[in-house]
């Protein structure tokens, strides 16, 4: 297969994918990167504005815009971080660990239900790419 053929499929399904998510953020009223940044901060005790920054590869002002929005519904809390002073530790409050569970098992519920419906040969070229 050239090269060119596999540059196409690839996007073909990259595009689908991130199509299908967008689906999925649209229906519980978040964007698709609200959803990854609530995901991760999630998945990560002690974070900061920059890592999540490296990790989802956003901007500091889309990632800044999401964590205000998140702080304003009472999501999230900005704590000090005594190892730099100059950053901030994000944390999930109560209520933002309870919707985040909710928002990750759901996600989580749906890729598995994906990948199941794969062979198991296909979700191992899956995970390799």
């Amino acid at each position: 297969m050239k090269t060119e053929s596999l540059i196409k499929r690839y996007y073909d399904a990259y595009y689908s994918v991130y199509k299908s998510y967008g689906c999925w953020a649209k229906l519980r009223g978040i964007t698709v990167n609200e959803g990854e940044l609530l995901k991760f901060v999630f998945e990560h005790e002690s974070i900061t504005q920059n890592d999540i920054c490296e990790a989802l590869q956003m901007s500091k002002q889309t990632v800044n815009n999401i964590l205000n929005k998140f702080s304003d519904k009472g999501l999230i809390c900005k704590k000090e971080n005594e190892k730099d002073r100059r950053s901030k530790i994000i944390a999930l409050t109560d209520s933002g660990s309870r919707y985040a569970g909710y928002v990750v098992n759901d996600l989580t519920e749906i890729e598995k239900n994906s990948l199941l419906k794969m062979s198991e040969e296909d979700r191992k070229n899956f995970i390799k790419t």
